[in-house]
């Protein structure tokens, strides 16, 4: 199985940060609605609940990017072009072409370095597939 490169552990680091901060945000939400001002019906319970769950697969995936398991390398990359469909939105929304490559700088790097070939070695990843 060989050891976790080290690329691949920093981001299944930041991976982690990003999952625990969905999970607290998720919590905020729903508490919010059930101790606080929050009014029921008005949607923050779900959404804190749907986010609470996104902050638990994404826990759930840097554990798995530590392990090396494939089902990770291909989440992780979704996520990778989902940030880079939200860089065109920002680049659109913001009319600035600046922030918009800032927001995509993550998502190629992330892109780039996942789909080296030793990376997709460490994940038994074919690359004929």
């Amino acid at each position: 199985m060989g050891r976790t490169p080290v690329g691949v552990a920093i981001i299944g680091f930041f991976v982690l940060m990003a999952g625990v901060a969905h999970v607290f945000a998720g919590l905020t939400l729903t508490g919010y609605v059930v101790f606080w001002d929050g009014t029921i019906g008005s949607g923050l319970f779900l959404w804190g609940v749907l986010t609470g769950l996104v902050g638990l697969l994404f826990i759930a995936c840097a554990v798995a990017l530590w392990w090396k398991l494939s089902w990770a390398w291909m989440f992780t990359n979704f996520v990778a072009v989902l940030g880079l469909v939200d860089a065109v939105f920002v680049l659109f929304a913001s009319h600035d072409v600046s922030e918009g490559l800032a927001v995509a700088i993550l998502p190629v790097v992330v892109l780039w370095y996942l789909n080296q070939a030793h990376i997709k070695a460490a994940f038994e990843i074919d690359d004929a597939a």
